[in-house]
């Protein structure tokens, strides 16, 4: 709402504002009215009218994107407005990804498992002193050094991105759905490759 406000300030964005205004107040009503009403029968539980206002957040973001190209770029034709339509359909989606991640703390799950892979994989190669990496990873990356032949070689083979590039450091990260089989084969190809240069 402050957000609104503050674009009710300038006098090409009003529309948008109102747009704005509007769709957080029917959030914010709606799930007072879900979160009062009668909901044992139903199969419901009040904190899900806390979690409305995050699939009625996607739609209103959506609403805004069209509604601020129209006041800004109008003139722009045709492909101005599918590449903003685009965009709106993706953002509609947003609620429903946000309701998947709360649903049994599932966010806290994917994360667990993203940094026990890397843990995994400190476990295997900090003893590897070339790469540097003594310190145990904060989060569910590590940023070992590489020499640029050894760096060239194990990019091509399971692809990751340079961090700094003068120092030779790149970023290995693990994600949610890593196993420990995947970690054990990157961290065995990884010894492999340096392994060839001794």
């Amino acid at each position: 709402w402050v957000g609104a406000l503050v674009l009710l300030a300038l006098p090409r964005l009003r529309i948008a504002a109102a747009v704005n205004i509007g769709c957080a107040g029917i959030s914010f009503l709606l799930a007072l009215a879900l979160f009062t009403m009668p909901h044992g029968e139903q199969g419901w539980t009040r904190i899900d009218a806390l979690n409305l206002p995050f699939v009625l957040l996607a739609a209103f973001v959506a609403l805004t994107t069209a509604i601020f190209s129209a006041a800004m770029v109008a003139g722009e034709g045709f492909d101005h407005w599918r590449i903003r339509a685009y965009h709106a359909a993706f953002q509609v989606f947003l609620g429903a990804q946000y309701l998947a991640l709360l649903n049994d703390d599932l966010f806290i799950t994917l994360g667990a498992q993203s940094n026990a892979g890397v843990s995994r994989l400190y476990e295997k190669l900090h003893t590897v002193k070339s790469l540097q990496i003594s310190t145990p990873p904060a989060a569910n990356s590590l940023y070992p050094i590489l020499n640029p032949t050894d760096k060239k070689a194990l990019q091509d083979w399971s692809f990751f991105w340079d961090w700094d590039e003068k120092a030779g450091q790149v970023r290995w990260m693990t994600g949610w759905d890593v196993t420990s089989d995947d970690v054990d084969l990157f961290a065995a190809g990884v010894v492999a490759q340096l392994n060839k240069g001794r």
